[in-house]
């Protein structure tokens, strides 16, 4: 009786597939196994979750949809030459968590070792019919790769043969010969190079500089090109190292990569020895003023770290809140003064009602003062009135605060913002005829020094 051969799905491999179909996952096929069903045919079933006897597993190397029947899957592996002694009547696939997807009945084959005399790759294939054919994806291992005869073909194209996958392979080669650095053969000025490909790039090593009017051939001295810069200019000079050339029908020109000319080199040396200079005197004009204004002893050959130093260790932090609070700078300490400016007319500064002799907006200047510095003060005021009045404090003839003084004595303070040479007033008026404003004391204080050099 003649044997039938066909592939089934496994309960576990419909599920999958059903699952993977209505999640719109991938089910990733990855192992290929085979066994000698124990030594002879059997009728392999869904329930099944291994191989009878499994006698080699080894990676998928191939799982594609057939192109005249979208529902069939066609998995493959190839059993090396090194592998063999067996024969094989049942094959399998399994997926990524080693399940088994699909199991076969195989045409009974023997895949021989290379020690009986016969070394030869084996391709073996399943087919299996799902509904969704999209569900189901290849998972390869990068470090495995096989191809047949056929896969070739299909990798040149249509009409292709393997014949012209070599002829390929054989251009590539070229190129990669082209893209390598070659040692040239050099003749006076002319440097001779081998070209494999019909590529415009050349490269070579140049192992000592060039001098003269210089040129590239490419036919062993039989002819020959200048090479030019991309200006078009005759390259004279050439210095060793690895060089660049592209072709032109008349010339090649010296690749441009982001390297210097000779001239270009000196350029920058001759710009390195002046901002060198330009350094040392800046250094010595450092040094002389910290010898002069700090009385010290500085050497002119101390360098730049030890300039350094000396500041850090003697305290040099010339910021405003180190002169804010009292930190020592080689020995002193700075100390904010506070400038209090007492009101001389009357007893305790009152201004009897002669100063205001009518119920117009009349006033009277009780001080100006003239700033010395940059930064903030703080004002106070200490004042009372008869009845009411204000306390006006102005910057450079811009009132800055308005204070109203009632009959109760009360303090009032601002900061404002000064430059040196500002000019601040202070004055005091009553719209009312009569009324009296006693100012009991006016103090102004620094509360920030905003250093600067000149």
């Amino acid at each position: 009786m003649a044997e039938t051969f066909y592939t089934i799905l496994t309960n576990i491999g419909k599920a999958k597939i059903a699952n993977a179909a209505a999640l719109g996952t991938d089910i990733n096929i990855t192992k290929f196994a085979v066994g000698d069903g124990n030594g002879s045919y059997y009728n392999p079933t869904e329930d099944q979750i291994t191989l009878k006897n499994e006698v080699w597993h080894g990676n998928t190397t191939s799982v594609n949809v057939d192109p005249d029947n979208p529902n069939w899957i066609v998995a493959g592996s190839i059993i090396t030459a090194t592998d063999g002694g067996f024969m094989i009547r049942e094959a399998a696939i399994f997926d990524a968590d080693d399940d088994m997807i699909a199991i076969g009945k195989y045409p009974e084959t023997y895949k021989p070792l290379v020690t009986e005399g016969s070394a030869k790759d084996l391709n073996v294939k399943m087919i299996i019919e799902v509904s969704n054919a999209s569900s189901v994806t290849l998972k390869i291992n990068p470090s495995v790769l096989f191809a047949t005869k056929t896969d070739l073909n299909n990798l040149a194209g249509a009409g292709r043969t393997t014949e012209t996958v070599k002829g390929n392979a054989d251009d590539i080669e070229a190129y990669k010969q082209d893209y390598e650095y070659q040692t040239p053969t050099i003749s006076n000025t002319q440097i001779q190079l081998v070209k494999h490909s019909d590529t415009n790039i050349l490269k070579f090593k140049l192992d000592y500089d060039l001098s003269g009017n210089i040129t590239i051939s490419t036919d062993a001295g039989a002819t020959e090109k200048p090479l030019v810069d991309t200006d078009g200019t005759q390259i004279t000079d050439l210095e060793k190292g690895f060089v660049e050339v592209v072709a032109d029908a008349d010339f090649f020109t010296l690749r441009n990569k982001g390297g210097l000319s000779l001239s270009d080199k000196q350029n920058l040396i001759d710009i390195a020895n002046e901002a060198e200079a330009n350094n040392s005197t800046t250094r010595e004009n450092l040094i002389n003023t910290i010898n002069n204004v700090l009385n010290a002893n500085l050497s002119s050959s101390t360098t730049w770290n030890e300039i350094n130093n000396y500041l850090t260790e003697n305290g040099i932090n010339f910021i405003p809140d180190n002169i804010k609070q009292n930190i020592n700078i080689f020995g002193k300490t700075g100390i904010l003064p506070t400038i209090d400016l007492p009101v001389s007319a009357g007893n305790y500064g009152i201004f009897s009602d002669s100063v205001m002799k009518s119920a117009g907006a009349e006033y009277i200047q009780i001080k100006e003062y003239t700033s010395k510095i940059n930064g903030t003060i703080t004002i106070t005021v200490h004042a009372t009135s008869t009845s009411s009045g204000t306390v006006d404090i102005y910057r450079n003839n811009q009132k800055v605060k308005n204070y109203s003084v009632g009959q109760s004595l009360s303090q009032q303070s601002v900061d404002i913002s000064i430059s040196e040479g500002d000019k601040i007033q202070i004055d005091a008026q009553s719209s009312v005829s009569g009324a009296i404003i006693y100012i009991y004391n006016v103090s102004i204080s620094i509360s920030q020094i905003n250093p600067y050099f000149s």
